[in-house]
């Protein structure tokens, strides 16, 4: 048998098999940043890869819904244990009914620039008959 080491047609080796193709960084945060409304997805990029994982959590960071106390604690807490979250949160919604906004402006930098408080309530106000 011929040895096909030499020959145009012989099969790839295993090192250029295991390449990965390259895509230029500003189409993978383009990609991240498509996905800012869907937490999950946001989630699965900064769990998969620990390339995409700091533009995964900067867009998470960025603008946060809380929908409950336990939440709202546990977002104040892990952005007061990685303080260099805080200057990301630029948008932040809750519910405030217990708790005034202002106390987080001091950790919130991003909060200041353009601060809009809008009252959200935790219930629907429905007209009382």
């Amino acid at each position: 048998m011929a040895d096909l080491a030499g020959s145009p047609h012989s099969l790839p080796s295993a090192s250029s098999t295991t390449q990965s193709p390259v895509l230029p960084w500003e189409v993978i945060e383009r990609t991240i940043d498509f996905c800012a409304g869907d937490k999950v997805t946001l989630c699965t990029f900064a769990l998969t890869c620990s390339q995409l994982h700091p533009r995964s959590i900067f867009v998470l960071f960025t603008d946060v819904d809380i929908q409950s106390e336990k939440q709202l604690i546990r977002f104040y807490d892990a952005v007061c244990a990685r303080s260099h979250l805080q200057p990301v949160v630029r948008f932040l919604s809750f519910p405030w009914e217990k708790f005034s906004p202002f106390p987080l402006l001091s950790i919130f930098p991003g909060l200041r620039d353009d601060l809009t408080i809008l009252h959200r309530p935790s219930q629907p106000d429905y007209p009382r008959g």
